[in-house]
């Protein structure tokens, strides 16, 4: 199984994760005292420097009272030497990690570099193939708005006889809190009875904001609910959990959702997130039932359901709306290459789902159970298979509906099969070109300058989210694009800069001329140079004249 050392911190296709050292929200709770933990100082209560911190972090905690904030410095913490043995957060703490031990605030910090773990890990022998049947049940437990940050946490497992202790080997919690700029790698939960959760870095029946984190190499074992990486559900909760920026990879859950369970979770949001290599009975990557679910310009690839639907993302009951999001190379052992629906009302907005494969039916998606509405407005599939039938969308959901809107499909309606009382709605124009991926070898789905998907898609769908799988603005040229790629070269003005070379970023096979102007509010742009076809997404620009630091200067993009 792969450790946390193995992964970079960089997402998919250019859109970048946040260094784990920073921190993503704007506000930082109302701070106490800071209590300072290192494992090479000379404790001197009550471990204000660290030249007097603390050497263990549970003494620290306990030290700590309401709205302090503990810094702890690299190095690995245990909680204890017995199985129940846990980092409990007290209420309103903030836990900051990531220090080398002699900083004087937090901008200072370098999570990677320094890294601080937490560990379950009692016997240390994790990483020398030594049994995790000693570690930890929870690495840490939950308190009410306590705050997690710059941490790596492993080796938790949760595999006890009562059901607390059989979920949330990482972080288990019921209260809400948030978590940020962590490391959550090979945490694991074991349930052995129905209706029971999961969750094996994180089991949170509760509202949750976790940002900028990876989980890597968890599991949820047992036979029932799962979440490889997380399970969420809300117990009455209101208020919204939010989960973004972060990575899923290779997570498992033996039965649903490979990365994510959403369990009456209502509502949460799955934002800019990258799912790979993840697995589960169902699911491969997210699974929400009886939730209601946005899953914004977030990537999946390369996961699998290994036995019944959906490769990447399955709904069962409740609402899901997937918007500006990518499949590709996701398959399933049974229906539904990348997704599934059941009982529910489901929305696929602005996506592109390409090479996925299901070895029955619905290469790319897969509907089936009674009063299941599913639309799909937008949105591009391309080369997906299907062992039995229908290689894009198999619906086999009666009483409910197939609403295609403006989307493009190869081979149009003869890979769509609608049946078992359902009914099929088509609106705007139904595409079946090849969508002129830019490499889609590589996995490189942005749309080359002459793809018949620009500027041709709907406009009504745009008030999901105004960005797409880049988190690039949604509308370019008065009319969005079909597919989750804006195929935009903004015309982007600079200000005065000589001779220094300035980088556009571009779409491939685009024609484009630098101009110039010594007035922002001109018309007409004078051309600066002959056009140039971009062979990459990139083009450097430079002015070496004598006037150059009098003009503003702009990339115009010249429609084929």
């Amino acid at each position: 199984m792969k450790t946390q050392t193995h992964y970079s911190l960089h997402l998919f296709r250019g859109r970048k994760l946040l260094a784990v050292g920073l921190t993503i929200l704007s506000s930082l709770p109302a701070q106490g005292g800071i209590i300072h933990v290192a494992t090479n100082a000379v404790p001197q209560p009550p471990y204000t420097n660290w030249a007097g911190a603390a050497t263990n972090l549970q003494v620290a905690l306990n030290c700590a009272g309401s709205n302090d904030v503990i810094w702890v410095a690299r190095g690995t913490y245990v909680p204890g030497n017995n199985r129940a043995a846990t980092f409990q957060l007290k209420a309103g703490l903030a836990l900051y990690g990531g220090f080398s031990g002699n900083e004087g605030s937090l901008a200072e910090r370098d999570p990677l570099r320094h890294r601080t773990i937490l560990s379950g890990d009692i016997n240390g022998d994790d990483q020398t193939g030594g049994s995790n049947a000693e570690n930890c049940y929870h690495v840490l437990k939950g308190a009410p708005d306590a705050r997690l940050d710059g941490f790596w946490v492993v080796g938790g497992n949760a595999d006890g006889t009562n059901y607390d202790d059989q979920c949330g080997g990482g972080l288990y919690t019921t209260s809400r809190l948030t978590v940020l700029n962590c490391v959550f790698s090979n945490n694991m939960a074991r349930t052995t009875t129905l209706y029971t959760g999961g969750g094996g870095a994180i089991y949170a029946p509760t509202i949750v904001n976790v940002q900028n984190c990876r989980f890597v190499g968890n599991m949820a074992l047992g036979p029932n609910w799962g979440g490889g990486a997380i399970f969420l559900g809300q117990l009455g909760w209101l208020g919204t959990s939010v989960v973004a920026n972060c990575q899923f990879i290779s997570n498992l859950a033996e039965k649903t959702g490979g990365a994510i369970q959403l369990q009456d979770a209502q509502p949460c949001i799955i934002r800019g997130c990258f799912f790979e290599a993840n697995s589960g009975a169902a699911g491969g990557a997210i699974h929400s039932t009886f939730s209601s679910t946005e899953v914004l310009t977030c990537t999946f690839l390369n996961n699998r359901a290994t036995n019944f639907y959906a490769g990447a993302c399955y709904a069962w009951y409740g609402v899901i709306t997937v918007a500006n999001s990518v499949f590709i190379g996701n398959d399933t052992a049974g229906d539904g290459g990348a997704i599934g629906h059941g009982r529910c009302e489901a929305s696929i907005v602005g996506c592109t789902l390409t090479g996925n494969r299901a070895a029955a039916n619905g290469g790319a998606v897969f509907n089936h159970f009674p009063d299941t509405y599913v639309a799909l407005t937008n949105t591009i599939l391309w080369q997906n298979q299907a062992g039995a039938l229908a290689d894009a969308i198999y619906s086999a959901n009666s009483n409910g509906t197939l609403t295609l809107d403006t989307c493009l499909i190869d081979g149009g309606l003869t890979e769509v099969l609608v049946t078992n009382g359902a009914t099929l709605v088509t609106r705007g124009i139904l595409l079946a070109d090849n969508p002129l991926f830019v490499n889609l070898a590589a996995s490189n789905v942005h749309l080359r300058a002459a793809s018949p998907c620009i500027d041709r898609g709907t406009n009504l769908s745009c008030f999901l989210t105004m960005t797409d799988m880049d988190e690039q603005p949604r509308v370019f040229n008065g009319r969005v694009d079909i597919g989750a790629d804006e195929a935009a070269i903004v015309a982007a003005t600079v200000s005065r800069s000589p001779d220094l070379a300035t980088t556009w970023d571009v779409v491939v096979d685009a024609r484009c001329q630098l101009k110039f102007s010594t007035n922002l509010l001109a018309t007409n742009w004078v051309p600066l140079g002959g056009v140039v076809t971009a062979a990459v997404p990139q083009i450097v620009t430079t002015d070496t004249s004598t006037a150059a630091r009098t003009r503003f200067y702009r990339l115009f993009w010249l429609q084929p």
